[in-house]
């Protein structure tokens, strides 16, 4: 993990952030009801390869991982 430090123009304030360059694509599918925070998976080991606070792409868009539950289960934000 690398830190750097950026400017938010829009508070003109220095704001430090963490930046994982790791990206990954796992094995298996998963699916998200509209309107829903839970992910179920299929053939997929959640609490094997990812962490509660750490961020997954679904369909392009970012979420945070607020628990995994179990191995086919976790929740975003």
């Amino acid at each position: 993990e690398k830190e750097r430090n950026r400017w938010d123009k829009t508070k003109a304030e220095k704001i430090k952030s963490s930046v994982s360059l790791k990206v990954q694509q796992l094995p298996g599918s998963c699916r998200v009801t509209t309107e829903s925070n839970i992910v179920i998976g299929n053939d997929t080991n959640f609490t094997g390869q990812l962490e509660s606070g750490t961020y997954i792409v679904i369909r392009g868009q970012s979420y945070r991982i607020t628990d995994i539950k179990s191995r086919t289960e976790l929740h975003i934000s």
